[in-house]
C-alpha cells in the first residue's frame, strides 16, 4: 500500500478543516483562527510509535514557545502511524493526555482527538455521531487553554456544541455524510 505524500496529507486536512469543521460549523471558534492563519499544521513522517512520540515532544516544545498570534492551535497529523487501529490511537491519545498532566501542561494545553475510524463509546458503530470526530488521518489537536477560555466567554451554551453537531449529522443521514466525505477526497 502506498502512502500519500505529506503535501497531499496537508491539503486533505486543510480541506477537511475548511469544509467540515468550519463549513458545518462543528467548531464555532475555528473560523477565526483559520481566517487569521493561526492554525499550525504539522504532518509527521514518523513510521513508528517511538519516533512519533519523540517528534510530538519536539513539536509541542516549539509550539509552546510560539506567539499565539502566530500559532494559536496545532494540528499534529500522523498519517503513517496509528492510521489503521482506532483503539491503539485512543490508547496513544490517553498516554498524551496523561503526559500533559504529568508535565504540568494541563491547563495550558487542551487535547482534542480525531481519527478516520473515531467511535464514541455507546452509540452503534454506524451511528452518524461518530463523524463529529472523524478526520482524513489521525490528528492530535492541541488548543491553548487561555484561548479556549477567552472564546467561551463570548459563547452561550458551549456544552450544546456537540449535541448540535450530532443532531446535524443525524439530519444529514449516512448518505449525506458519505457524499460529504467523498466530495472532500476530490
Amino acid at each position: 500500500m502506498s502512502h500519500p505524500k505529506p503535501s497531499q496529507v496537508l491539503q486533505h486536512v486543510q480541506r477537511w478543516v475548511e469544509q467540515i469543521i468550519i463549513g458545518l460549523n462543528f467548531c464555532p471558534f475555528a473560523g477565526k483562527v483559520f481566517q487569521e492563519d493561526q492554525i499550525q499544521y504539522v504532518v509527521s513522517e514518523a513510521a513508528s510509535l517511538s519516533d512519533l512520540t519523540d517528534e510530538l515532544g519536539a513539536v509541542l516544545e516549539t509550539f509552546l514557545q510560539t506567539d499565539p498570534e502566530e500559532a494559536d492551535t496545532l494540528l499534529f497529523i500522523h498519517p503513517y502511524v496509528l492510521q489503521d487501529d482506532f483503539l491503539e490511537y485512543w490508547d496513544f491519545a490517553q498516554h498524551i493526555t496523561n503526559w500533559l498532566v504529568d508535565t504540568g501542561l494541563e491547563g495550558t494545553l487542551q487535547l482534542a482527538t480525531f481519527h478516520p475510524d473515531y467511535r464514541f463509546e455507546g452509540p452503534d458503530e454506524q451511528d452518524p455521531s461518530h463523524f463529529t470526530n472523524r478526520s482524513p488521518y489521525p490528528i492530535l489537536h492541541f488548543l491553548r487553554e487561555a484561548s479556549v477560555a477567552q472564546a467561551l466567554r463570548h459563547y452561550l451554551a458551549p456544552e450544546q456544541i456537540p449535541v448540535r453537531n450530532m443532531e446535524k449529522l443525524s439530519d444529514m443521514g449516512r448518505e449525506g455524510i458519505q457524499k460529504l466525505w467523498s466530495d472532500l477526497k476530490k
